[in-house]
C-alpha cells in the first residue's frame, strides 16, 4: 500500500510540473517591456553558423582589427535575441550610447550583424529573450 501512494504522488507531481512548462508559469517579462521575457524555459543558445563558441566568435570577429591603442577590459552585453534567433538590439549594460569607447561600438555591431541564436522558449512557443552577456577582452 505505501508503495502505490508514493507512485501516485510522484505521478501528481509530474503532472503539474507538465502543466507549469506548458501553461508558461516559469516564464517571465521584463517590466520595461512587455513583449520581451527575461526568464523563459529555454534560454537562447549561441548557434555560430561556422560552429564557433561565443569566445572564438569573438577572437574570429577582432582578428583583422588592431586593437594596441584598446587597453582591454571587461563588458556586459545587453542582447534582446528575437523569436527568428537573431539579435534585435544590443547595448552595453549600464551606459548609453554616447558614452560608448570605440571597442565597445565594434562589439556591439558585431553582435547585432554577425551573431545567429536559437531563440528562447516558453514551452514549445519561440519568445524575444533578453540575455547578459560579459566579455573579457585583452590584447597583447
Amino acid at each position: 500500500m505505501k508503495i502505490k501512494t508514493n507512485m501516485m504522488i510522484i505521478f501528481i507531481g509530474s503532472l503539474f510540473f507538465s502543466s507549469c512548462l506548458l501553461t508558461n508559469q516559469n516564464c517571465v517579462l521584463d517590466k520595461y517591456d512587455d513583449k520581451v521575457y527575461i526568464k523563459v524555459d529555454t534560454m537562447p543558445i549561441f548557434n555560430d553558423k561556422d560552429g564557433y563558441s561565443i569566445p572564438t566568435f569573438v577572437i574570429y570577429q577582432l582578428s583583422n582589427k588592431s586593437f594596441a591603442q584598446f587597453p582591454g577590459g571587461r563588458v556586459v552585453l545587453e542582447l534582446i535575441i528575437n523569436k527568428q534567433g537573431r539579435v534585435s538590439k544590443a547595448s552595453i549594460y549600464g551606459k548609453n550610447k554616447e558614452e560608448y569607447s570605440e571597442l565597445e561600438n565594434i562589439v556591439v555591431d558585431m553582435f547585432v550583424k554577425k551573431s545567429t541564436w536559437l531563440p528562447g522558449k516558453c514551452g514549445k512557443r519561440k519568445v524575444n529573450t533578453k540575455i547578459y552577456l560579459p566579455i573579457h577582452l585583452s590584447f597583447q
